[in-house]
């Protein structure tokens, strides 16, 4: 949470620098408190949940428990703040027996608590430690109690500006509102909805009455994430959230168990339409778990089924997540992040793999392997159940090429059934949203040099009777496009490579005089061509390194201790040095071929000798200033690569003295 020490210096001024931040809106911070509050209690309200005892998590000065409690009819708040003195001046402005202030160090979670709050937090909280605080959130509510977490909105250009102003935003790192789903759902909880408000300044005001309907619209400048802890509640099925089951070892269809319970495997199917084959794949997954005394869950990713999938899913007593955003990646992100096992399994609800080989998955990541693949080709494909075209075409080309570009041990890029354990996904930080979310899965864990393993699956003809939704050449694209942009060396450093050499010999081969080859006759016209390779070549390779080190500053990318010692010797000044000395001499080329032309008067000149002066002085100036150019842009990336570098060893030097 929030470093004390740095509120402890805003605790008596704290209202005073945040009005003077927010004074660019025309409003004070009673307004949006205000504002949040009412609209966190007609949500309540409208899902017939009834707070009584409230913790407000992180409440500064307490400032918004008095508006809690009126807003909820609530009976008893609990205000939680890492800043001692933040809590002492909240005991001094704020007496009542209904509030109790307690620093965050001795606050102990009971998991008694009906509704908590927090606002503008967790953007002071270093990221690997969200979840932990999301979790101390989860533990203190009661099963089936609602959480409203509230943050800044970074797609809002005001927002941003407001905290640019304020003195302690400095330490901020902004939360999208995807982001801060996959932290909620990582915690634990299960998200009901996203709402976005605070679209209008003071100035116009008169445009507020359309806020509520454009909650939706993710421009407002704050968003609140309503969720609730699984479990029994007034209304469980209510949108479509259902009580969080643990499947035990002796029901075919697994019981609800106490949600204490942690499972030790999550196995997640993503679903759009399945309700054919969806009862098939989850009694066989019980089945599986049952047999081989695995205490798991299953969770359905619905992906919007119109065809009553989702009650299936209830039915047969698994977890449903509903994820509104369209994607076979969308669905597994949200399903995973939503999973509480040690380990996770993935498969497809389609009845087009066989979920009795989870406990070979299982059992290879008890090993300690980090991702276990599938791999259809070593378990059999049965007639009908794929296509030729993927068969021999789509799947062994992309999975060659995966092979080739990243020297994966993966013989099978694409199946559907893979096991991974919880910590290696969150270290694999996913993004795709679409079908090659598989590839950047297997392309990720070779990136980071996981430990990866295959088993033998059989491939079975799918159970429904719609056309899938795969799209053969669409999604075969999609998959080429993620493998071509994660790999900047075959995308552009070997082709720049290439083109960069083949242009440079060429060139010095007819810089001497013409050259017959084969009854060809190669001279300046062919020259020119290879002076434009020279600098295509070029290009290709600077861009190579450019999408390297912006991969790696955005996290994208694992560093690489090759670039790493490069740029121990290839430095700003190194490449400006270079980038003059090219230009000199392509200046010094330029000025002799003038000379050369004023010894001839200013008149017409023989082509075929002046252009081999006049080519190789352009493409030296023109290579100098591009290398000139690419040195500076290279180091304004590096200024951004480098400040996330100290911030990540300060982070874990801060980590070596705490422990």
């Amino acid at each position: 949470m929030r470093a004390d020490a740095g509120f402890n210096q805003y605790a008596e001024n704290y209202d005073l620098v945040l009005d003077d931040a927010l004074s660019t809106t025309g409003e004070r911070k009673d307004y949006f408190s205000n504002g949040r509050v009412k609209w966190y209690a007609w949500c309540l309200r409208s899902l017939d949940t009834h707070a009584k005892r409230l913790l407000d998590y992180g409440c500064g000065l307490g400032s918004t428990a008095p508006l809690l409690l009126e807003a909820l009819d609530a009976t008893s708040l609990i205000g939680v703040d890492p800043s001692d003195r933040c809590i002492a001046e909240a005991r001094k402005l704020h007496r009542s027996e209904k509030i109790t202030f307690v620093c965050l160090a001795q606050y102990k979670a009971a998991g008694d608590v009906d509704s908590a709050y927090c606002n503008g937090v967790f953007h002071h909280i270093k990221p690997p430690e969200r979840v932990p605080a999301l979790r101390q959130i989860y533990e203190s509510l009661r099963p089936g109690g609602t959480f409203s977490f509230w943050e800044n909105n970074p797609w809002n250009f005001g927002t941003r500006y407001v905290m640019s102003r304020c003195a302690f935003d400095e330490d901020a790192i902004k939360i999208s509102p995807l982001e801060a789903c996959r932290l909620i759902r990582a915690a634990g909880f299960d998200v009901l909805r996203v709402d976005y408000r605070f679209f209008f300044p003071h100035v116009l005001r008169f445009l507020r009455g359309l806020e509520a309907s454009l909650r939706k619209v993710p421009l407002g400048g704050q968003y609140q994430v309503l969720c609730r802890k699984p479990g029994s509640s007034a209304n469980p099925d209510r949108d479509g959230f259902q009580q969080h089951g643990v499947l035990s070892d002796d029901d075919a269809f697994g019981t609800l168990q106490d949600n204490g319970v942690s499972p030790e495997l999550s196995v997640v199917m993503p679903c759009l339409n399945e309700a054919e084959t969806l009862c098939a794949c989850i009694t066989q997954v019980c089945t599986a778990l049952r047999d081989h005394q695995i205490r798991g869950e299953i969770i359905v990713a619905d992906n919007g089924s119109s065809d009553g999938s989702p009650e299936i899913a209830f039915r047969m007593r698994a977890r449903v997540v509903n994820v509104d955003a369209r994607g076979y990646g969308n669905a597994l992100i949200d399903g995973i992040d939503a999973a509480r096992g040690k380990y996770v399994v993935v498969g497809d609800a389609d009845c087009s793999y066989d979920f009795g080989d989870i406990p070979r998955l299982l059992e290879k990541l008890r090993e300690g392997y980090d991702l276990v693949m599938g791999n259809r080709f070593q378990g059999g494909i049965k007639p009908g159940a794929m296509p030729w075209l993927h068969k021999y075409l789509g799947n062994p080309v992309l999975t060659f090429i995966g092979r080739l570009f990243f020297n994966s041990p993966c013989k099978d890029f694409h199946c559907g059934l893979r096991g991974f354990t919880k910590s290696a996904y969150t270290r694999m930080e996913l993004q795709s949203t679409g079908m090659e979310f598989a590839s950047e899965m297997v392309v990720k864990a070779t990136l980071l040099k996981m430990r990866i393993a295959e088993v033998p699956t059989t491939l079975w003809p799918d159970g429904r009777s719609r056309p899938p939704h795969l799209r053969s050449w669409r999604d075969g694209w999609r998959h080429l496009r993620f493998l071509l942009l994660y790999s900047p060396r075959w995308l552009f450093l070997y082709p720049g490579l290439a083109l960069l050499l083949a242009g440079v010999l060429l060139g010095l081969y007819l810089l001497t005089g013409p050259k017959t080859f084969a009854g060809i006759t190669f001279d300046v016209h062919t020259l020119l061509y290879a002076a434009m390779a020279v600098l295509l070549g070029f290009q290709a390779t600077a861009f190579a390194v450019f999408t390297k080190i912006f991969g790696i500053s955005e996290g994208f990318l694992p560093e690489d201790p090759w670039l790493n010692r490069l740029f121990r010797y290839v430095t700003l000044e190194t490449g400006l040095f270079v980038g003059t000395i090219l230009m000199v001499i392509g200046a010094s080329g330029s000025v002799w071929a003038i000379s050369l032309w004023g010894h001839k008067h200013f008149g017409p000149l023989r082509p075929d000798q002046t252009l081999r002066i006049v080519i190789p002085g352009v493409l030296c100036f023109t290579l100098g200033f591009q290398v000139t150019l690419s040195s500076l842009f290279l180091s304004v990336l590096g200024l951004k690569r480098n400040r996330r570098t100290k911030k990540e060893e300060a982070g874990r030097s801060a980590d070596r003295h705490a422990a």
